[in-house]
């Protein structure tokens, strides 16, 4: 009697085991990482929110081992980030979207690199040129107007943190559209 009570016992955590170890496994073959154009695709159409919508990634940028991937998601502009894992694979960590906007930027926290400033707009864009202050200076970017386009907003590095003032917008011709 004892016998069969050691087999049952060792027979249960066997099952257990070679379960514990399917689901582990298969978790790990059906996982949907940033590796290329396609995979991206699936794991943004994959995120509650963004299923179902209409995506055009406009870029693959890596830095480091940081994946950026500026996008619009039914023509306006979003992004998602990834970091590599140590098998070499790119997980999603953040995804943003803005909704009613053709220009749009986006703070970026790399994590072996200062804040960056990218800026994502789609075709109805009809800014040409962007300035702010940040710490003190001024600081100018141009835009492609009518195209979708993503451009990085070079600030000056800070270790005591940013503050930015006086935004102003600019047409083709030079005029303020708006400023805040």
């Amino acid at each position: 009697m004892n016998l069969n009570k050691n087999t049952l016992i060792y027979s249960a955590v066997a099952i257990v085991l070679v379960f514990i170890g399917a689901l582990f496994f298969s978790d790990r073959t059906d996982r949907v990482y940033g590796n290329d154009e396609d995979s991206i695709m699936s794991v943004i159409q994959s995120i509650d929110g963004y299923k179902g919508q209409a995506v055009t990634i406009l870029e693959i940028i890596d830095i480091d081992d940081e994946r950026i991937v500026p996008f619009l998601l039914n023509n306006e502009p979003a992004y998602i980030q990834f970091s590599k894992n140590l098998d070499g694979n790119y997980m999603w960590n953040h995804i943003e979207k803005r909704q009613g906007s053709s220009f749009s930027s986006f703070f970026l926290h790399i994590h072996t690199h200062d804040v960056k400033i990218m800026v994502v707009t789609n075709d109805q864009n009809e800014i040409a040129k962007m300035q702010v202050n940040v710490n003190g200076q001024l600081v100018e970017q141009s835009f492609e107007v009518g195209k979708a386009t993503v451009s990085w907003l070079e600030i000056p590095v800070s270790k005591e943190g940013y503050t930015f003032r006086n935004y102003k917008y600019f047409d083709q011709q030079g005029n303020v559209i708006y400023e805040e």
